[in-house]
């Protein structure tokens, strides 16, 4: 009798902890990273605008707007943080076009790399990816 007294109990305790579904409380999250855009750059700020990679010509043509005349550095490194590339543009204004050839730099190939513009005055930076095939 004890036995089916035991088991009986351990049945009930089993059944409460389970709770019926409708009065569990349910959360759920929703994904908005495909729906959110990134937000523009504060008016300050450099922003890059397109990096067109040419395979044929071994080169990239960076396009980018500052916000007032200043000297900038162009840069590249790898995801390692490597810097490969370092050019200086002085008097920059605006929207701005700037072409980085391959060729001058050995150590670039095929890969995720990343492409900065700094500002001199204010250290400011803009940062995009560039894949090279």
């Amino acid at each position: 009798m004890k036995n089916y007294l035991y088991l009986t109990l351990v049945l009930v305790v089993l059944l409460a902890s389970c709770g019926n579904d409708k009065t569990k409380e349910t959360t759920t999250t929703e994904d908005t990273t495909a729906t959110k855009k990134t937000p523009p750059p504060p008016p300050n700020q450099p922003e890059i605008t397109e990096i067109a990679v040419s395979e044929l010509n071994k080169n990239a043509v960076l396009k980018f707007k500052l916000p007032q005349k200043e000297n900038v550095s162009i840069s590249v490194t790898d995801v390692n943080g490597v810097g490969l590339v370092s050019e200086q543009i002085e008097d920059a204004n605006g929207e701005m076009s700037h072409t980085i050839d391959f060729t001058k730099y050995p150590r670039i190939k095929k890969g995720l790399f990343y492409v900065y513009v700094v500002t001199h005055k204010g250290n400011l930076k803009a940062r995009k990816e560039m894949i090279l095939k």
